[in-house]
Parts: structure tokens; sequence; C-alpha cells
């Protein structure tokens, strides 16, 4: 979702469920401190870069296969993007040593990226006596709810469920839908959304997802059929 400059920043919560030992099993998150501050010299930089959604134009794509050729996605690209500004981030990074229950808070801006699995870490994987098929973490973002979904084109459930969703704050989206694709957590759960929660799982997500894999497999063909005109070319 946009920002409000006058809203504060969304707050992620990074949740381990497992114990992630950075320094011998990796696998946990990695934060750039203080790279979400409107002050950091690169965010900007960084931001075209990775095509995030802060330079994206006002109006949004009019499709996703625009988007896709004029934006690709690209977040988890920056090594081969711009390697110089890659290699600043990886020596400014800070790693920890996740235990069972640990909770990382942070502005959704802040730049972070999955650690790879060191050896040990491979090592728990594949033992079959442990039991460990993963380390397994969870992500729970809170926004406010009068952010702004981006307008245009949009992958996001509840715009591929319903196009004129786009654009719209959150809190709309929830109200104008009747279905809790932002359900409040403060300052109270709403019963009124918890009662429609597993409608939205188990009627409304799976039809939407059905939408986005036929989106995905429609950018994949376009793309392919751009190369071998290029190709051709």
């Amino acid at each position: 979702a946009h920002q409000d400059p006058n809203i504060p920043v969304g707050v992620n919560a990074w949740i381990a469920i497992d114990d992630i030992p950075a320094k011998t099993h990796g696998g946990g998150m990695a934060i750039v401190p203080k790279s979400h501050s409107k002050d950091c010299e690169w965010r900007d930089r960084g931001y075209e870069a990775i095509g995030s959604t802060q330079v994206h134009p006002t109006e949004g794509y009019s499709s996703m296969t625009e988007m896709t050729r004029l934006n690709p996605m690209r977040t988890c690209n920056l090594p081969g993007l711009d390697p110089a500004l890659n290699e600043k981030l990886e020596k400014m990074k800070k790693v920890f040593d996740y235990q069972q229950g640990d909770v990382l808070l942070c502005s959704r801006w802040l730049w972070h990226r999955s650690m790879q699995l060191g050896e040990e870490g491979h090592k728990k994987i594949i033992d079959e006596e442990a039991k460990v098929s993963a380390f397994k973490r969870y992500t729970i973002r809170y926004e406010c709810g009068s952010s702004r979904l981006v307008s245009g084109a949009s992958f996001h459930q509840s715009v591929v469920y319903d196009r004129s969703n786009a654009g719209k704050t959150l809190n709309d989206v929830s109200s104008s839908s009747g279905l809790p694709f932002f359900p409040q957590a403060w300052p109270e759960v709403l019963e009124s959304e918890l009662s429609r929660m597993e409608e939205l799982t188990k009627e409304v997500f799976p039809k939407v997802l059905a939408r986005q894999k036929r989106i995905y497999e429609e950018l994949s063909q376009a793309m392919k059929d751009g190369m071998e005109t290029r190709k051709e070319e």
C-alpha cells in the first residue's frame, strides 16, 4: 500500500516459530538499520533498482502486462541490478540469533532479506531424526486503515477479486466488499470480520488464487513471446 506522508508507516512483525541461530544455521532475517529513514542517502536508488511501489506512477499501470514490461518485479535481484549498492548493504546488515517465539518488529520500509541456510542448517533439515523440514517463521504486516492500495493493475488478492478496490484505502476495501481482506487489529478485533473470515479463506481466496495463477501464466507467455520477437529482430 502507498503511504500518505502524514500517516505513520506500517509495521512488520517477523516471528520465529523455530530456533534460527544465525551464526550456525542461517535462515533468519537480516536487516539494514535505519534504512527506512528519509535521510538514508541510498534509499531512492534502491527503490529504483528493485521497482518498489514507491516509484510506481500515481495513476498506476493499466494492466499487469504493462507493469511487468515497464517495472518488472525484482525485489530479490539487487545483487544483479546494482552490485555496488548490494555490497554496501551486505556490509551494513545486522543479523540475529533468533529463538523460538522471538519477534522482530520493524518498519515495513526497512530493508531486509532472508538469510541463506548455513551448513548446520542444511544438516538439520535433512536429519530425519530431527524431523525438521524447514525453519518456520511467520510475518504479520500491520498497516494504518487509511493507507491506500496502489492504483491501477495489481496482484493483490483484494484487487484480483474486484479491480475497483485498486486505489482504495484498506478500510474502504473491507467495508465496501464486506470481506475482511484487511481485518482490524486495533483498538479491537471486530466480531463482524471474524465471522466472515472462514468465508474469505475457504470460498473467496481459492477463486482469487485460481485467477492469479491464470494471470501469471498469461504474463509468462507474454514475456516469452516478447523475448522471441526480440530474438527474431
